[in-house]
């Protein structure tokens, strides 16, 4: 989607925030994909909580948003906003490797629609065409895209070995926990290594413990990293 046809994508031309710990000494950066109705300020509040050494590039999305409709519909009820999501992901990547990371070093993390967003980059097919590892994934209230019907995602082979959370609440009003239970059987299929937390409520948050465990997971994602 490079070239002329990206800048006709939704997000094509929107902003890329960073923060953080300087480039030339973090040992890991996070590229955090804000939820809808939210922007990359949402997610730098977030990280405030988790607290972590690292470089911090988050894409902003058009009007707040990644897509129009819920991630729970068909795929092309959310086009061009899913492409243009993916491009902008990309987007973010080329700055960190630009900034001297390669993806072996970034550790994705999403909240609410930006973990849906996640979660199709990672399992709807653009990751398996071009085979990257990631250092790690956070998928914070979120799944992989489709009605209740759509079939689990293939396994994609670059997912092997990849840490990630997932958390949400059990009465989410947006993500049903049994798509967040689809989505961690589709990525344990791929040989991730899934940690999904549940906590008992309706609340749209990233609870306390998820914050904690988030920060384990790029601790150790950062040790593995800097050897």
């Amino acid at each position: 989607m490079a070239g002329l046809h990206n800048e006709v994508l939704p997000h094509s031309r929107g902003t890329i925030e960073t923060w953080g710990s300087d480039p030339s000494s973090a040992p890991i950066a996070v590229l955090a994909v804000h939820g809808r109705g939210q922007g990359p300020g949402y997610m730098r509040m977030l990280f405030e909580r988790i607290d972590v050494d690292a470089f911090i590039a988050a894409p902003a999305a058009d009007d707040a948003s990644w897509y129009p409709a819920s991630f729970l519909r068909p795929l092309e009820e959310n086009q061009p906003g899913l492409d243009g999501g993916v491009a902008a992901i990309e987007r973010a990547l080329q700055l960190l490797q630009e900034a001297g990371f390669g993806t072996e070093r970034v550790v994705l993390a999403g909240f609410s629609q930006g973990a849906c967003l996640l979660s199709h980059f990672l399992l709807g097919g653009p990751l398996g065409e071009q085979p990257r590892r990631f250092a790690g994934a956070l998928l914070l209230t979120g799944g992989y895209q489709g009605p209740e019907d759509t079939p689990q995602p293939e396994p994609v082979a670059a997912l092997a070995g990849l840490p990630v959370l997932m958390s949400l609440g059990s009465r989410d009003p947006w993500v049903p926990l049994a798509r967040a239970e689809q989505t961690r059987d589709a990525l344990e299929a791929s040989g991730a290594q899934v940690e999904l937390l549940v906590f008992e409520g309706d609340e749209h948050i990233v609870s306390d413990e998820a914050v904690q465990a988030s920060r384990r997971l790029i601790e150790a994602a950062s040790g593995t990293a800097s050897h």
